[in-house]
């Protein structure tokens, strides 16, 4: 069994990746390959990839094919809760955008 600061690191990588690429899904073996660019031995990203499933973290999605892939699961109401709060000037609209009142 690998150390668990091993898994950690690769956990990391993963949590990473999906948060800069949301949309992301593939096999443990193209995730280590595409997404950790091989930098980890295949059985750290397998054991990685189960612990975030097993968090709820990433979602496992047997295909037709017989492979498993991973992504991230749909936001829902519980997980977008979770998110930070964002702040007041990410909601400004642009003046040019804003409705205006009155006839045109």
């Amino acid at each position: 069994m690998p150390p668990k600061d091993e898994v950690e690191t690769v956990i990391e990588a993963l949590r990473r990746y999906t948060s800069d690429n949301p949309h992301a899904c593939d096999t443990p073996d193209g995730i280590a390959r595409w997404w950790l660019q091989g930098r980890h031995a295949p059985q750290l990203v397998v054991l990685a990839l189960d612990s975030l499933s097993a968090r709820g973290l990433l979602e496992r999605l047997p295909a037709t094919d017989g492979r498993v892939r991973y992504r991230r699961p749909a936001p829902t109401v519980a997980s977008t809760a979770a998110l930070p709060a964002a702040r007041t000037a990410d909601l400004t609209i642009p003046a040019a955008a804003a409705p205006r009142e009155g006839p045109p």
